[in-house]
C-alpha cells in the first residue's frame, strides 16, 4: 500500500468516524430529499432520468457529479452541480468547501454511485448526512445500508430499476 493510499484510507475512516448515527428508513411515501452522487460518464442520462421521475412524484432531488477533469477542459455546459479535478486534493479528497456545501444538507435517501476504490465519491458518501444510503455491490464502503448490483457494461437502467423496487418496497 502506497503512502498516498494509506493517507487516503485514514482521511477515510477519520470522515466515517465524525459521522453520526442515522435514523431509520421512513418509507417511500415519507421520503422528501434524494442526494445522488456520482462520476460523469456513462450513468448520466440514467441518472437525470431518475432524477425526473422523482421530481415528478414531488420528491427534491440534489444532483452531484465529479467529472474527472480539470475545470479549464469542461466545456460544455452541466444541468447539475458538478465537481472537478481542481476541487480534488492529492490524495483524492474534495475540498472543503465542496464537502462543507454537500454535508450541510440533510437528505433522506443517498445513492451513490461509486465502484471505484480511489473516487473522490468515497468522502461524500461517507460525509453525506443522510437516513439511508445505496451504493453499488462493487464498492468497499462499510457505511452503506443497501447495495444493489452493479450493471454490465454503461447501462445503469437496471440500477435504478433495482433502487426504485426497494426503496418502495422497504417500509417503515
Amino acid at each position: 500500500m502506497t503512502l498516498k493510499q494509506r493517507i487516503r484510507n485514514y482521511s477515510l475512516k477519520k470522515l466515517g468516524k465524525n459521522a453520526g448515527a442515522n435514523a431509520a428508513y421512513p418509507g417511500f411515501i415519507s421520503v422528501k430529499r434524494f442526494a445522488i452522487v456520482f462520476e460523469k460518464g456513462a450513468a448520466d442520462k440514467d441518472v437525470l432520468d431518475f432524477a425526473k421521475k422523482l421530481k415528478a412524484e414531488g420528491k427534491d432531488v440534489e444532483l452531484l457529479a465529479f467529472i474527472p477533469r480539470k475545470r479549464k477542459e469542461i466545456t460544455e455546459q452541466q444541468t447539475y452541480e458538478y465537481f472537478c479535478k481542481d476541487d480534488v486534493n492529492w490524495y483524492g479528497k474534495p475540498s472543503a468547501e465542496v464537502l462543507s456545501t454537500f454535508i450541510k444538507q440533510d437528505f433522506d435517501v443517498l445513492i451513490s454511485l461509486n465502484d471505484k476504490d480511489q473516487s473522490p465519491i468515497q468522502f461524500l458518501t461517507i460525509a453525506g448526512k443522510a437516513n439511508f444510503t445505496i451504493g453499488l455491490k462493487s464498492s468497499t464502503l462499510k457505511v452503506l445500508d443497501l447495495q444493489v448490483a452493479r450493471p454490465k457494461g454503461d447501462d445503469f437502467l437496471p440500477v435504478f430499476k433495482e433502487v426504485d423496487f426497494y426503496l418502495r418496497f422497504i417500509n417503515k
